[in-house]
């Protein structure tokens, strides 16, 4: 109320065409390609690979997968036999179509797809 009765007692803010300060635009920079599964592995020794690849699979599959499975998948990537970008597409496909179930019976037999 008491502004309204006395304004001139308040102190307006500066219109913006007296405002020195530019606005600045931020910085458009270019978008970089997402990293792929392989660059993701790259540079890895295979332990750390392995690590790796559990760590992520684990997100999906904490409950459908044993130790034994987890150890499989170890010495599979650690030994050269299975590349952990290719396990863990096939397995985030999986889980993505609805086929955990599937894809942990073929881990377990020791050919995923």
């Amino acid at each position: 109320m008491h502004l309204i009765a006395h304004p001139d007692d308040y102190l307006y803010p500066a219109s913006p065409s007296r405002l020195t300060v530019k606005a600045q635009r931020p910085r458009s920079e270019p978008l970089q390609a997402e990293p792929s599964l392989a660059d993701d592995f790259a540079g890895l020794t295979p332990e750390r690979a392995a690590e790796r690849l559990i760590r992520r699979l684990d997100l999906h599959y904490r409950k459908l997968l044993k130790a034994s499975d987890y150890d499989s998948l170890r010495f599979q990537v650690q030994s050269g036999q299975q590349s952990p970008a290719e396990l863990l597409k096939a397995g985030i496909a999986a889980a993505a179509a609805g086929r955990r179930e599937q894809f942990v019976a073929e881990l377990r037999q020791g050919a995923p797809d």
